[in-house]
C-alpha cells in the first residue's frame, strides 16, 4: 500500500519513545493523526482551507514537532509565500513529511532549508496549545495507561507516614493550583502538569528537616529535583510532563524570571496556602501581591481571602 505524502518511502525510521512502545513508523503515525488533525488543529489562518478531504492543512508544524518527539532527528522549514515556514522531518538520511499532501501537485524542495526549533514554534501560545491537544490526544488514544493525578496523590500521602501537616499543605496547594489553572484556560496537559507539580511540590520537606533542621526554600529546590526523579522511577509518566515537573519543584521558591503558566501558578497557589498557615502580616501579602501575582484569578484569591476584597 501506499500513501501520499512525501517520504513515506524514504527508509526505515523507528520509534524512539517509550510513551507508545507500538513500534511505529511514520506511515503507522500518519495513519493514527487522521482521525486526530481536525479544525481546532489546524493553523488559525489556514482554518477556512481546512476540510475532512483536506486534513493536513494547517497541521505541519505542530505535526513536524510531534513526529521528532516520537522518531528523534531534526525539524526543518521550508519558506512559503508570506514568510512562514512548512515544517517537515529528517532522521539520519530519512526525510519524510507527514503534512506534504495540502499542496496537491506543487512540487516541494526539501534540500538545503532552515532548521526549525520548537522554542521558537512555541513562542505563539495558539501554536504551543494546538500541539499539546495533538500530543495529548495521540497518548489518550495510543499511549500506555499514565499514572492518574489521583494515584500520585494516593502515592504522596501514603510516603508522608502520617504527617498530617504536609498532607494538608499539598492538598490545599493542589486545590487552588486546580482551581487557578482552570479558571486561567489551561490547556488539559498543561493542567495535569500543574496539578502533579502541585502535589510533589514539598517532596524535600521530610529530607530537609532531617538533613538541615529547617525546609529552607532554597534547600527544597536543590534537594525536590532528585527525589521527584525518584518518587517517579517504574511509574508510566509522560516524559516531558516529568521533566517540567522536575523543572518546577526545583524553582517553586524562585520567584525571579517566572516563565510558564504552569510555574506562576504554582508559585501563586503555594503563598495562598502559606499566608494561611504561616500568619502572614497584610505587609507581606500586599508585597507578594504587587511583586508575584499575575494570574486575575490568583490576584482575586489573595485580595478576598486575605485582604478583604480590597
Amino acid at each position: 500500500m501506499g500513501y501520499g505524502f512525501y517520504g513515506w518511502d524514504h527508509g526505515d525510521v523507528r520509534e524512539v519513545t517509550d510513551e507508545y512502545r507500538r513500534g511505529w513508523t511514520p506511515c503507522e503515525l500518519y495513519d493514527a493523526l487522521m482521525d486526530i488533525w481536525c479544525e481546532y488543529t489546524c493553523a488559525p489562518r489556514l482554518r477556512g482551507q481546512w476540510s475532512r478531504e483536506n486534513r493536513t492543512v494547517g497541521q505541519c508544524s505542530i505535526t513536524a514537532f510531534l513526529a521528532q518527539d516520537i522518531f528523534g532527528g531534526r525539524v526543518y522549514g521550508i519558506l512559503r509565500p508570506g514568510g512562514n515556514y512548512h515544517c517537515y522531518n529528517v532522521v539520519g538520511d530519512c526525510v519524510f513529511d507527514l503534512t506534504s499532501e495540502q499542496f496537491g501537485d506543487e512540487v516541494l524542495d526539501y534540500e538545503g532549508n532552515p532548521e526549525q526549533f520548537r522554542e521558537v514554534h512555541f513562542a505563539k501560545e495558539e501554536k504551543r496549545q494546538r500541539y499539546q491537544f495533538l500530543k495529548g490526544e495521540l497518548e489518550r488514544r495510543f499511549g500506555r495507561r499514565m499514572m492518574s493525578v489521583s494515584g500520585i496523590m494516593k502515592k504522596m500521602i501514603l510516603g508522608t507516614e502520617g504527617n498530617i501537616q504536609d498532607i494538608n499543605h499539598f492538598l490545599k496547594v493542589h486545590s487552588y493550583a486546580k482551581l487557578i489553572g482552570e479558571c486561567e484556560g489551561l490547556c488539559a496537559r498543561e493542567l495535569r502538569t500543574l496539578e502533579i507539580g502541585a502535589i510533589v511540590h514539598d517532596i524535600a520537606c521530610p529530607l530537609c528537616r532531617e538533613k538541615y533542621g529547617n525546609t529552607n526554600g532554597r534547600r527544597q529546590e536543590e534537594e525536590g529535583m532528585t527525589l521527584v526523579r525518584r518518587f517517579f522511577e517504574g511509574e508510566n509518566l509522560e516524559r516531558d510532563i516529568l521533566e517540567r515537573v522536575v523543572f518546577l519543584v526545583g524553582h517553586h521558591h524562585t520567584l525571579t524570571d517566572i516563565q510558564g503558566m504552569d510555574y506562576q501558578i504554582l508559585v501563586e497557589a503555594d503563598y495562598l496556602v502559606n499566608a494561611g498557615e504561616g500568619h502572614y502580616s497584610e505587609e507581606n501579602i500586599r508585597g507578594m501581591l504587587s511583586k508575584a501575582f499575575r494570574t486575575r484569578t490568583g490576584k482575586e484569591l489573595l485580595e478576598g481571602i486575605y485582604l478583604g476584597g480590597k
